[in-house]
């Protein structure tokens, strides 16, 4: 799978539309949202160990994005210690208070962070990241110095917070970038390419020489955008990921966030109805399924019907 086949994620054209195709069919394009009017909460999901993740699911959007990220990543690796990726951020801040102290711009103290980061610490990214889901985490970008540009991003916004340099998040397509307001305009850096910074115009051309979408269209979606959209956006680079490999354990706890941060898209719950499927969880599966059929339209029961059909295929073939 290429990753011009790619929607909703980080290094490709992305409109950052939070849903994606069903899992069975995960190269198309094509999305569908149908809101579900009386879901039945007895098969909602919750995240009791992840409190950041948690917060999202209420939609607190005032969470500590660092500690949300490194939950995502728990899931490959339940043993996870936060702690030393939350010591790495704060050395780093550390180093640099005095050159920033001393900076006579905006855009120097960017340049620092940006050196700092990239040149001292060796942040970059490669385009192998992209075929590697340990890019997504972040213990393993600090220990490689590879990563994604949404996982590269997160620690400069964390860096930078520790430091009091506000950056914030952009979900442009093609490629994520971090955003520093400017008092002469928005500042954007490139964590991709070690820390390249780019005022509006410049980003939108760059932007323009990826993706060829109409300039108009970038400059509208180079805003800052919050922790709920990074984290989904994450979610969706494993999503395509482990589909694509056809991982499906891994991409269970994946599915299982995607479909507990959006309780009212149908499509997002069948697809961790087909999930649970091939993985053999098929009372679950099967029990969200009907739960879904009295739940949503009629115009959705063919789908359910079909995946109800083959859930009972497997523990037919079973018995």
């Amino acid at each position: 799978m290429s990753n011009s086949d790619l929607d909703n994620c980080d290094g490709m054209v992305d409109n950052s539309a939070p849903s994606s195709p069903p899992v069975d069919q995960v190269s198309s394009a094509q999305t569908v949202v149908i809101v579900i009017t009386d879901w039945d909460r007895g098969m909602s999901l919750t995240f009791p160990a992840d409190e950041e993740v948690s917060k999202l699911l209420s939609r607190d959007e005032h969470i500590d994005l660092l500690t949300a990220t490194l939950e995502l990543a728990r899931d490959a690796d339940p043993e996870m210690d936060f702690e030393p990726t939350r010591r790495w951020v704060r050395q780093r801040a550390s180093e640099l208070t005095g050159p920033l102290a001393k900076a006579k711009s905006e855009i120097e103290q960017l340049e620092l962070l940006a050196h700092h980061l990239a040149e001292v610490h060796g942040l970059k990214g490669d385009s192998d990241s992209f075929r590697e889901a340990a890019c997504s985490y972040l213990p393993h970008v600090i220990e490689t110095g590879r990563g994604l540009p949404i996982s590269l991003s997160v620690l400069y916004i964390a860096v930078a917070a520790e430091a009091q340099i506000p950056l914030t998040g952009v979900a442009a397509p093609a490629h994520f970038l971090t955003r520093f307001e400017s008092a002469g305009g928005p500042l954007f850096l490139d964590a991709f390419s070690g820390g390249q910074i780019y005022d509006e115009a410049d980003c939108v051309a760059f932007l323009y020489e990826r993706t060829k979408l109409s300039p108009a269209d970038i400059a509208l979606s180079l805003g800052p955008i919050g922790p709920r959209v990074i984290i989904m956006r994450m979610l969706n680079n494993l999503r395509v990921l482990f589909a694509g490999q056809h991982l499906w354990n891994d991409l269970l706890p994946v599915q299982r966030r995607l479909a507990a941060l959006q309780p009212a898209n149908v499509q997002e719950q069948l697809d961790l109805a087909q999930v649970e499927r091939r993985v053999g969880r098929l009372d679950d599966c099967i029990d969200r399924l009907r739960r879904l059929k009295a739940s949503t339209s009629a115009d959705w029961r063919p789908q359910i019907e079909a995946e109800l059909s083959a859930a009972r295929k497997v523990i037919a073939l079973s018995n």
